[in-house]
C-alpha cells in the first residue's frame, strides 16, 4: 500500500513550536506512524469531526507529559496537519473550524 505524505498548515508548525522539543519529536514521530499509511478513522485514535464544511479528522496522541488532538484532512493521497492542540483546548478550535466557510 502507498504511504500518504504528510504536510503541515504554518499554524500547525507555530503549535509544534511552542511545544517542548522532545514533545514536539514525539508528535511528530506519532503522527507519521498512526496517519502515514492508513488516515481513515477507524477503532481508536482517529475519528470524523462532524458538523463542518469538508472532511476534518482528529488523532488522540498521548506523550509522556500530555494528551494532544491533531486535527488533518486528507487530500488525494497527502495528509494535511491543520492543528495540534492539546486536549484542554479541543472544543475552542472545533468551534473556529465550524465558523469557518
Amino acid at each position: 500500500m502507498a504511504k500518504y505524505e504528510i504536510s503541515y498548515y504554518p499554524k500547525a508548525e507555530d503549535d509544534l513550536d511552542s511545544v517542548e522539543p522532545n514533545e514536539a519529536l514525539s508528535i511528530v514521530d506519532n503522527i507519521e506512524r498512526f496517519l502515514s499509511a492508513n488516515p481513515f478513522p477507524h477503532k481508536g485514535r482517529k475519528k470524523k469531526i462532524h458538523g463542518v464544511m469538508y472532511p476534518l479528522y482528529r488523532l488522540r496522541i498521548d506523550t509522556k507529559n500530555d494528551s494532544y488532538r491533531i486535527f488533518y484532512m486528507i487530500e488525494k493521497r497527502e495528509v494535511v496537519i491543520l492543528r495540534i492542540v492539546k486536549k484542554k483546548d479541543v472544543e475552542r478550535i472545533i468551534k473556529s473550524l465550524r465558523k469557518q466557510p
